[in-house]
C-alpha cells in the first residue's frame, strides 16, 4: 500500500451609509440661507498642507519556486519554511485546482504543490495554528480533511522503518481523468459504492495507477490485489484500471459497503489508520469533486531513511536500489 472559494460583498454595507438619510437633507439655497455671514479676518498666509506619508504596497508573495527537472520535463515545487508563505501556496494552489487559476500555476504544478505542502505540514503540529485561521473559509475543512488523512498515515506502523533501497518498480502515466472518472462512476452504478471511495482508495493505493509492480505483500495492479482476492472477485486483467476499479467495488460491496463503509475499507485494508485516510479523502471528494483534479495530478513519493524521495514518471529499478545512490545521482529526488 503507498502511503502515500467565497468574497462577501461588504459593498452593500458602505452604499447604505452614503445613501442613508438622502431626504433629511437641506437644499443647496437652504443652506447657503441658513449660514452665517463671514467674518473679516486679516490676511494671513494659508498654513502649508501636510503632505501625507505614503502608504507602502504590500509585499506580494512569491509564486513557487522549482527544483531541478526530472528526466520526463516535470519540477517539484518547493515548500518554503515561513507558514504565510505556505499559507499564500497552498490558497493558489487549492484555488487553481478548483477552477481559478492563481499565480500562474497550472492544474498539474498546483496539484503537485499541494500534495507537496500537506506532506510537509503534516509534520509541523506547531504550522496547524500559524496556517488553518488564514485559510479561506471555502477550502479550510478539505485542508483539516487532508491532514487529517496524511497523520494517519504518518502514523501506520511498519515492521521495517524508512526504507534504505527503493522498490522495483515502474512509475507509468495514469489513464486519463476522464476515463478513471467514467471508471469510478460505471464501478458505483454496479454496486452502490460511491466513487468517491473508489478513487481514493486508487490514490494512496497506487497514486492513481502510476506504480506498476508488486507492493511488499505481493499486490499488484492499480487497486493492488493479491492472487488470492483477484481470483475470488477479479474478472479480466488485474493490471487494467477499469478492471481492477469494479472489482474494488465488488469487494467493498460484499466487505459491508456501502452501508457500512468503515467496515468495508477495513476489509480493504486491516488498518484504522487506513480507515480514517481514505475516509477523509473521500469527504473531499464528495463535498466538492473538482477536488480530483488535485489528487489526479499528485506524483509519486516514496519514504525513506533520508525523507521524501520523487519518483516521477519514467523512473523504472529493475532491482532495490539504495535510496542514497538514486538520490546523489538524481538532482530532482528530493524537493
Amino acid at each position: 500500500m503507498i502511503l502515500g472559494r467565497h468574497l462577501i460583498a461588504t459593498g452593500l454595507l458602505v452604499a447604505g451609509i452614503a445613501a442613508g438619510c438622502a431626504a433629511d437633507r437641506p437644499t443647496i439655497q437652504q443652506a447657503a440661507a441658513q449660514a452665517p455671514e463671514p467674518t473679516a479676518t486679516p490676511a494671513t498666509d494659508p498654513a502649508p498642507t501636510p503632505t501625507p506619508e505614503p502608504t507602502p504596497s504590500p509585499t506580494p508573495t512569491p509564486g513557487p519556486s522549482f527544483g531541478e527537472p526530472a528526466p520526463n520535463g516535470r519540477r517539484a515545487p518547493a515548500v518554503p519554511d515561513d507558514p504565510a508563505e505556505v499559507a499564500a501556496l497552498l490558497t493558489a494552489a487549492e484555488l487553481t485546482i478548483r477552477g481559478e487559476p492563481t499565480m500562474g500555476l497550472d492544474v498539474a504544478d498546483a496539484g503537485h504543490l499541494q500534495q507537496l505542502v500537506y506532506r510537509r505540514w503534516s509534520a509541523r503540529l506547531d504550522w496547524d495554528e500559524l496556517i488553518l485561521p488564514t485559510l479561506p473559509e471555502a477550502i479550510r475543512p478539505a485542508a483539516e480533511l487532508h491532514l487529517t488523512a496524511r497523520r494517519a498515515f504518518r502514523e501506520m506502523p511498519t515492521t521495517t522503518g524508512p526504507a534504505t533501497e527503493l522498490p522495483r518498480w515502474e512509475i507509468i502515466a495514469p489513464a486519463s481523468a476522464e476515463d478513471l472518472l467514467a471508471f469510478y462512476q460505471e464501478a458505483a452504478a454496479e454496486t452502490g459504492i460511491g466513487w468517491e471511495y473508489l478513487a481514493a482508495i486508487n490514490l494512496v493505493e497506487t497514486g492513481i495507477g502510476r506504480i506498476d509492480g508488486l507492493s511488499s505483500a505481493g499486490a499488484q495492479g492499480p487497486m493492488q490485489f493479491i492472487d488470492t482476492t483477484w481470483s475470488e472477485i477479479g474478472e479480466g486483467d488485474v493490471n487494467d484500471p477499469r478492471d481492477a476499479i469494479r472489482a474494488a467495488a465488488r469487494l467493498l460491496d460484499q466487505r459491508g459497503g456501502p452501508e457500512n463503509m468503515a467496515q468495508a475499507l477495513f476489509g480493504y485494508n486491516n488498518s484504522d489508520f487506513y480507515v480514517t485516510a481514505v475516509e477523509a479523502y473521500a469527504t473531499i471528494l464528495r463535498d466538492e469533486p473538482a477536488t480530483f483534479a488535485g489528487f489526479y495530478n499528485w506524483e509519486i513519493y516514496f519514504f525513506t531513511e533520508r525523507g521524501d524521495v520523487w519518483l516521477p514518471v519514467g523512473t523504472r529499478f529493475d532491482e532495490s536500489t539504495p535510496v542514497d545512490d538514486y538520490i546523489d545521482s538524481s538532482p530532482w529526488a528530493q524537493p
